[in-house]
């Protein structure tokens, strides 16, 4: 009995040797036996790593950018939150200066945006216009200002020191997120700005301003037909 189980022992660990030299003699001879083939599966292997799925990115944070060069957006134009600003709005495009105020008037998760209104006053009476902030994958958009007169790109996304975008031929940067100014509202630290090329330099220039927590506190545009300041009277959280 010890002879048959000894030999049935050999014939067996034999067969699993003979296996597994089997197993890396014969895709061996399989991938080099046809060259041809062997190419179409290292190609087919390459294109399954294409399909690769990516890891999730946050789209307020551009890589390989550190934290004193990234910010969050909704820090520089809290559009979640119900404010009114009132502005001083001059231009050389008229005597003396203008009140406006403009308000947040809520935001809608749904649509994701805050409707909102500019009010002008001046000696002729007063004018209100509708706007709207929206977000969208480039940014916080609005659909009218008051300098420009026209929608824009707010603050771009992601948020970083750096930054340039080029809309309707102006080229936008985003230069510091250390401006100090001040205004009547007061004096403001650690502030966003945006400055713009208009017309790519060929049209002038302009410059805003927005401060943490709070929003836009300035903005001037300087160009060869006109020049335009906004500077913050007020603000408050309604």
């Amino acid at each position: 009995m010890r002879y048959i189980a000894k030999s049935l022992s050999i014939i067996i660990l034999s067969s699993v040797s003979a296996f597994a030299q089997a197993a890396v003699v014969i895709p061996d001879a399989f991938l080099t036996s046809d060259a041809q083939f062997s190419g179409d599966v290292g190609q087919a292997a390459a294109e399954l790593e294409r399909f690769d799925v990516p890891a999730p990115v946050n789209p307020f944070v551009e890589p390989g950018k550190d934290s004193s060069e990234t910010a969050d957006p909704y820090v520089y134009l809290p559009i979640q939150v119900r404010m009114v600003y009132e502005y001083e709005y001059t231009s050389s495009e008229f005597l003396g200066s203008k009140r406006v105020t403009v308000e947040y008037k809520g935001y809608s998760e749904k649509d994701s945006l805050t409707n909102a209104s500019i009010t002008y006053y001046n000696k002729n009476g007063v004018k209100n216009y509708e706007f709207q902030i929206k977000v969208n994958p480039n940014g916080l958009s609005v659909s009218d200002t008051i300098l420009a007169g026209a929608a824009r790109i707010e603050i771009p996304f992601p948020l970083f020191k750096g930054k340039e975008w080029t809309e309707n031929s102006d080229k936008n940067r985003v230069s510091t997120f250390s401006a100090k100014t001040s205004l009547p509202a007061g004096n403001f630290a650690g502030c966003l700005r945006i400055t713009a090329k208009l017309g790519g330099g060929d049209a002038g220039s302009a410059e805003r301003i927005y401060a943490p927590g709070i929003g836009l506190v300035s903005e001037t545009i300087t160009a060869e037909d006109k020049q335009e300041s906004l500077k913050l009277i007020s603000f408050s959280a309604n």
